[in-house]
């Protein structure tokens, strides 16, 4: 019965070869989307980060317009914050490194 079936739709699919041509395009575009996305989701949300208690880790930042925290005010969060075992502070930056054959732009952080 399946096998009857499958002949049947190889058949139909044969005499229309542009629906068929659409049709496969569409469910390589769909899952390769899919995977892109679920790499994305498995290495960003899914893994734990590369070290130990990473559970423990916590993010805050200000918010527009005092996005800068300074130096002053990151030591008084140091001293204040009693409930966190640690603090660092980080800014993104962009720069160029050189050296090699030809200079590459690059993200960096100041921690």
């Amino acid at each position: 019965m399946f096998l009857q079936d499958l002949r049947i739709a190889l058949r139909g699919l044969r005499r229309a070869p542009t629906f068929t041509a659409v049709v496969l395009l569409t469910l390589g575009l769909g899952i390769g989307a899919n995977a892109a996305i679920f790499s994305v989701v498995n290495g960003i949300l899914l893994r734990p980060l590369p070290f130990a208690e990473s559970d423990r880790v916590v993010h805050f930042s200000h918010t527009e317009p005092y996005w800068q925290v300074s130096e002053p005010e990151f030591m008084d969060y140091r001293r204040e914050m009693r409930s966190l075992e640690g603090i660092a502070a980080y800014a993104g930056d962009d720069g160029t490194l050189s050296g090699g054959i030809e200079p590459r732009k690059v993200e960096a952080a100041r921690v």
